[in-house]
């Protein structure tokens, strides 16, 4: 076996807060374990087919370098199912391991889930035992989903724990999303569903919206009904009250994924890093008074987004980089932007021979990727020190070479 495994990670809306909880946890147990990552992620999710976000895909290709030792699939972040269909095939063909995260059962790849099941039901406990609530209902994700089916079994464990009744009036499968949660608040409030004590949602999305639709209603909360989430979002902690919610060790699920694959590849059990346990997150919409040091934490979290945000969005960066006339100058103005990286260590930028010669030529040339295509590279810099530039690579697999080569020095 090679000195040092290359794990390719795919996954797309990184930026969102649970796919970074398990990228995190994934880099972490990666370099614990001696292991390369390189993150295969388009910028969008492919909800629009103009050609040139389209064409995005062609990243996916990446997939069949033979540099790579095994990879974990987040097929849960993509929406589009001809994409999960185009990476699955690029994935056979790889013909190297796959574990997904948190998927339902999957007829070529293994799958690594959290135990949400057991936190759910610690989300019910919290309900009857701290509140007193006995006519709790569930509104839990699609049927078919694993997430919601484990989630919909720790409420009826709780359930039956505790000896309260329940039938299939009280439970609900909704969408992860606003439009289910939406028609099952408004039921309650015209009465063809009777009003509960408490409602337990699956996930903040649908909390939020719950709240906000019975409060626009005149039903107070939690006076009147009582609602917990679960993910454990900024935006839930921002709705009023703010959301009671579960806060699922993601991190740790990206841990365990990569310790799985590595024990796959090797046969060999790596060390792990220290476990970070969920545990609920208290807010106000359960009838709980929020603690102090939380609520500063909280606060001080949204402030720092929101002023990353603006700072993004009102800067002059992106008007600079759509006006460019150039490559030079495009490279120009990512360079003078690069202290927006956090924690930046070593960063290329780099663009395929198709793309630069359709740019130097005028031609109409159909993007493309492959490993073999020779790969320029614009930009090599760290936060402190810029390389030279403009340098053309043989091929992508030996990008990926001189890129695992700077990490180790």
């Amino acid at each position: 076996m090679k000195e040092r495994l290359l794990i390719g990670v795919i996954s797309t809306d990184c930026y969102i807060e649970y796919h970074r909880d398990l990228m995190n946890g994934i880099i972490s147990q990666a370099f614990k374990s001696s292991c390369d990552v390189v993150v295969i992620s388009p910028l969008n999710n492919f909800f629009y087919r103009t050609d040139n976000k389209f064409t995005e895909k062609e990243i996916f290709n990446f997939i069949l370098s033979d540099r790579f030792d095994g990879f974990l699939y987040n097929r849960n972040s993509f929406y589009a199912e001809d994409i999960k269909a185009l990476i699955d095939e690029l994935l056979i063909r790889s013909e190297k391991p796959v574990m997904l995260l948190d998927h339902n059962d999957h007829k070529r790849f293994e799958t690594t889930t959290a135990d949400d099941c057991a936190s759910f039901e610690e989300l019910i406990d919290h309900l009857i035992e701290e509140h007193g609530y006995k006519k709790i209902y569930c509104l839990t994700g699609p049927k078919n989903t694993f997430p919601a089916q484990e989630r919909l079994r720790g409420y009826f464990n709780s359930m039956k724990k505790h000896n309260l009744q329940y039938d299939k009036s009280y439970y609900h499968y909704g969408d992860f999303w606003t439009f289910q949660s939406t028609e099952f608040a408004d039921k309650i409030l015209n009465g063809e569903i009777s009003k509960p004590e408490a409602i337990a949602c699956a996930n903040d999305i649908m909390a939020v919206t719950v709240c906000e639709r019975l409060i626009g209603g005149g039903i107070k909360v939690p006076d009147e009904v009582a609602v917990t989430g679960f993910d454990a979002t900024l935006d839930a902690y921002r709705m009023n009250p703010s959301i009671t919610s579960y806060q699922r060790s993601n991190y740790q699920l990206g841990a365990e994924a990569l310790r799985r694959l590595y024990r796959i590849i090797t046969g060999k059990i790596c060390q792990k890093i220290p476990d970070t346990p969920g545990s609920i997150r208290i807010g106000r919409s359960c009838g709980c008074s929020e603690s102090p040091r939380l609520k500063h934490e909280m606060h001080r979290r949204m402030k720092v987004n929101e002023s990353y945000e603006t700072m993004l969005t009102s800067g002059d960066m992106l008007t600079e980089i759509t006006n460019t006339d150039n490559l030079n100058q495009l490279t120009s103005i990512i360079d003078r932007h690069t202290y927006m990286l956090h924690k930046m260590s070593r960063m290329f930028l780099c663009i395929t021979q198709n793309c630069d010669d359709s740019i130097h030529t005028g031609a109409e040339i159909k993007s493309s990727f492959s490993m073999d295509q020779p790969v320029r590279i614009l930009l090599d810099k760290t936060a402190v020190y810029r390389y030279a530039t403009d340098i053309m690579c043989p091929s992508s697999n030996e990008l990926l070479d001189k890129i695992r080569l700077n990490r180790k020095q």
